[in-house]
């Protein structure tokens, strides 16, 4: 295939050659300077050389343009789908976390947790209780020597702890 540099070349060749070719037919009206003939040689040089780099640059920067976005937009795509995925996940995460706290939120009201810690706290003086008395027929244990007795279970310190059962109660426990 022919580059249209090439075109203008030729052309300007044949320019030439009908030039010399005109002058020569033309009575005496040839150049015979030889600085005169070296400066149209050279500006004609020139101006090919120009109508060269016109016709050509557009088409080598596009060519730069094409490489550059050939070599990094699977790259850039790459990353942007795992980022969208990241996002995906930040996301859903996102979500479990402010489900989590809502839910903690809301377990500082339910009732059952309330009754719960009550019983707990009834559960440990009664424990309290039960080793002191423990403690305390260790000690009458050395001085009277009476293993037979049962020890006496003092109450909790509180007055009596009402456990509320929801009305809602489904016996059948599986």
């Amino acid at each position: 295939m022919i580059d249209t540099a090439e075109i203008f070349v030729a052309e300007a060749m044949l320019d030439g050659q009908m030039f010399n070719i005109d002058s020569d037919m033309s009575a005496g009206m040839h150049v015979q300077h030889p600085e005169t003939e070296f400066r149209l040689k050279k500006v004609s040089e020139k101006f090919i050389e120009s109508i060269h780099l016109m016709v050509n640059e557009p088409s080598v920067g596009l060519f730069r343009i094409h490489e550059h976005v050939r070599r990094s937009v699977p790259q850039i795509v790459d990353k942007k789908l795992e980022m969208q995925n990241f996002q995906k996940k930040i996301h859903g995460v996102c979500y479990d976390l402010d489900y989590s706290i809502r839910t903690v939120q809301s377990m500082q009201k339910i009732p059952h947790f309330t009754i719960i810690q009550e019983c707990l706290r009834s559960a440990i003086a009664s424990k309290q209780n039960l080793d002191a008395a423990k403690n305390q027929r260790r000690t009458m244990k050395y001085d009277s020597h009476r293993i037979d007795e049962e020890p006496v279970v003092i109450g909790p310190p509180q007055a009596e702890v009402e456990v509320a059962v929801p009305a809602e109660q489904d016996n059948n426990i599986s």
